[in-house]
C-alpha cells in the first residue's frame, strides 16, 4: 500500500515540475517583449588553423576545429543602452573575450 502512494506522489511531483513550473517562469518570469533584443545583425569572423577566414553577415555561422578563433562584431545603438543590461553567449570549452575600441572588458574560460 506505500508502494502505491509513493508513485502517486512521484508522478504528482514530476507533474508538477514538468508542466507547472515552466508555465509559470513562461508567464510570470518572463521578459516583456519591449524589453528583450535578439542581436542577429552581427559581422562573424572564424579564422582556421591555416590561416583562411570565413565572414558571416549573420548570427549563423559554423566552424570546423576547436581550435578555430571566432570573432563576433555587434553593432550597438546608443538608444538601447539601460542600466544593467547584458549581452550573453554560451559556447562549450572556449574562452570569451568581450572588448570595445580594443580594449579588454571582460574575459572568461568555459570548460
Amino acid at each position: 500500500m506505500k508502494i502505491k502512494h509513493l508513485s502517486s506522489y512521484f508522478f504528482l511531483c514530476f507533474g508538477r515540475d514538468t508542466y507547472l513550473a515552466p508555465l509559470f517562469l513562461s508567464v510570470w518570469g518572463k521578459i516583456p517583449a519591449d524589453e528583450y533584443r535578439i542581436l542577429n545583425k552581427m559581422c562573424v569572423e572564424v579564422q582556421h588553423e591555416d590561416g583562411t577566414v570565413d565572414r558571416f553577415d549573420s548570427h549563423f555561422f559554423n566552424f570546423s576545429s576547436e581550435k578555430d578563433r571566432i570573432t563576433i562584431r555587434i553593432p550597438l545603438e546608443k538608444s538601447w543602452k539601460k542600466e544593467h543590461q547584458s549581452i550573453n553567449f554560451f559556447f562549450y570549452n572556449s574562452e570569451i573575450k568581450a572588448s570595445y575600441k580594443d580594449q579588454l572588458l571582460a574575459s572568461m574560460e568555459q570548460t
